[in-house]
């Protein structure tokens, strides 16, 4: 009994991590600075207006207004940065993949020996991604739209999500993993 007890008692800084977790904090945190972070970003890049200060206070202005709308966000955002994250991983370890066949940016590589030492040419001409830009640009523009419909965007929107987005990032994913085998199998 005592030990049961003693067991239930929150003790160190894992009960304070958790009860701060889910707290709604971060309900409320994570849109504001996701909001004031991409509106000042857009706001430095265009360079309007001249003073950083009025674009940091622009920038807070548009945060505070996305904090009535949190508890909605913070449900679209949850399984969008997942999903985001997956795919950024997906790409490096395709990006990585084709470099490693010679297939990257630039065409296929080769070790020369001479009387300095070795060093890595390349062959010239383009490499796939340049060959092949605009597949690639719909390629990635479909898996946005997929992540953006999987994550519940259309009901951010208003709209019914249909169900066959629930199975999306697999059925993109086995195609995309299906163009590999067929790109790499191709006879030059």
């Amino acid at each position: 009994m005592i030990g049961a007890l003693l067991l239930q008692i929150p003790v160190g800084v894992g009960s304070e991590i958790r009860q701060f977790t889910q707290s709604e904090f971060f309900v409320f945190v994570i849109p504001f600075l996701l909001s004031f972070a991409i509106v000042y970003g857009f706001l430095g890049h265009a360079k309007v207006p001249k003073d950083p200060q009025i674009r940091a206070v622009i920038s807070l202005l548009v945060g505070l207004l996305t904090l009535p709308a949190a508890p909605i966000l913070v449900g679209f955002l949850t399984p969008l940065s997942g999903s985001l994250l997956v795919l950024i991983g997906g790409l490096l370890v395709l990006i990585i993949m084709l470099e490693m066949l010679g297939l990257g940016s630039k065409g296929k590589s080769y070790i020369e020996k001479t009387k300095e030492g070795v060093s890595l040419k390349s062959l010239p001409g383009s490499g796939l991604f340049q060959r092949h830009g605009t597949g690639f640009a719909i390629i990635m523009i479909a898996a946005a739209l997929l992540i953006f419909f999987n994550a519940g965007g259309l009901n951010l929107l208003g709209f019914q999500t249909p169900g066959v987005f629930l199975n999306a990032p697999l059925i993109f994913f086995l195609i995309v993993i299906f163009l590999v085998v067929y790109f790499v199998s191709l006879k030059e």
